[in-house]
C-alpha cells in the first residue's frame, strides 16, 4: 500500500497556489484541510485524484472556489510527488 495526503483550502482563504498547500497546512494554517489515505501499490495517478476528490466530497467540499492537491507520503519530503487534483 502507498500512503498519500490530500490537502484543501478555499481560494480565499490562501493567497498561493496548490503546491503551497502541504507546506501552509504544516505551518499549521488553518484554512488547509488534509484527508489522508492509502491505495494498492501500482494505482494510477488518475485513480488516486479520484479518491482524493472522493474524500473531499465526502466531507462537504466542492471543486468550485478551492484548491487541491495529493502528495505522496509525507514522512520523507524529498520523495513527495504531488499529483494536481
Amino acid at each position: 500500500m502507498k500512503q498519500f495526503a490530500a490537502f484543501i483550502a478555499e481560494m480565499r482563504d490562501v493567497d498561493c497556489g496548490a503546491e503551497q498547500l502541504p507546506e501552509l497546512w504544516k505551518q499549521g494554517h488553518p484554512g488547509v484541510h488534509i484527508h489522508e489515505f492509502e491505495v494498492p501499490k501500482g494505482t494510477d495517478s488518475d485513480t488516486i485524484v479520484l479518491v482524493a476528490r472522493g474524500l473531499f466530497f465526502q466531507s462537504g467540499w466542492a471543486m468550485q472556489d478551492t484548491l487541491s492537491t495529493v502528495v505522496e507520503d509525507m514522512t520523507d519530503d524529498d520523495q513527495a510527488a504531488a499529483h494536481p487534483v
